[in-house]
């Protein structure tokens, strides 16, 4: 009896150490994107360089003014705008607006202007009534709509970053290189200081951040949560820019790379496909 069971004792261990190295290869072999990517500690800095190369380079626009390119059609000459009223507000999202049909680009303008009303208000009642008043106004509006800018441009490069280290398996530095180069890249300049061009940024890093999520997923799990919160920035994309509807593309080029063509992954492409065609059906209807 006392040979039997130091035998069956030895036997445990042995099965137990066969599972042990199982697990270890099988983890080490396994495909791309089978794990989410362990935190490094240093990556909690990579945010502020970030916003810090970003206000460094472009920093100077929050003292620029709007221009009479555009910015007075779709700022401070907006019929829609100009009362800031939530009757204009609701015209810009009923019906396409110079051409254009991005609501919520003008629903940004419109809670930044309403912002700069009622800071003008306050300095008002601080200071006294100024004959300046209105140029005031113009300034804090055209401040707080390039510092929202600078911060929307921040957000696309953060979650560039975040795409590029998770498709180079946690690589860090040629993220951050990647990241910083698309950051304060001179190509970005009319984006970044021009008002106007709010519909890029705000489309960009609604996009981004879609594929960030989805990307997320096909690493770490599908869940519905992450489904319905990239579905709903791909929206909010494609009521930016019509650009977005390349999204679905991009989103495929992630699944080719992580070699996840299962069929529900396959049918959320499709669902997402079928909205960049309603959307481009959207936006093309005014242009035409």
């Amino acid at each position: 009896r006392g040979l039997l069971g130091q035998r069956s004792r030895v036997q445990r261990r042995r099965r137990a150490l066969q599972t042990s190295s199982s697990n270890t290869v099988a983890s080490s072999t396994a495909g791309p994107g089978s794990e989410p990517l362990a935190p490094s500690p240093a990556l909690r800095y990579v945010p502020w360089i970030l916003l810090a190369a970003v206000f460094l380079v472009f920093g100077q626009s929050l003292f620029f003014e709007f221009v009479d390119w555009d910015d007075n059609v779709n700022v401070y000459e907006n019929p829609y705008l100009i009362g800031l009223s939530l009757s204009g507000l609701r015209r810009l999202w009923a019906a396409p607006y110079a051409s254009l049909y991005v609501p919520l680009v003008y629903t940004s303008y419109f809670g930044e202007l309403l912002v700069s009303q009622t800071a003008t208000r306050v300095i008002r009642w601080l200071a006294g009534p100024s004959p300046d008043e209105a140029r005031r106004f113009l300034r804090l509006a055209s401040a707080i709509i390039h510092l929202d800018n600078l911060l929307l441009h921040w957000l696309s490069t953060w979650f560039v970053f975040d795409i590029v280290r998770r498709t180079l398996r946690g690589a860090a530095l040629p993220a951050f290189i990647g990241a910083l180069l698309f950051a304060v890249h001179p190509i970005q300049t009319e984006s970044v200081v021009w008002a106007t061009a709010r519909k890029d940024l705000l489309c960009w890093a609604l996009t981004f951040a879609a594929l960030d999520i989805f990307h997320a997923g096909l690493a770490g799990g599908m869940r519905p949560a992450r489904v319905l919160l990239a579905t709903a920035c791909f929206v909010g994309a494609l009521l930016s820019k019509p650009t977005a509807a390349v999204f679905p593309i991009l989103a495929g080029a992630l699944v080719f790379t992580e070699q996840r063509n299962d069929r529900r992954t396959l049918l959320i492409l499709a669902g997402w496909l079928v909205l960049s065609c309603v959307g481009y059906l959207v936006h093309s209807a005014p242009q035409s």
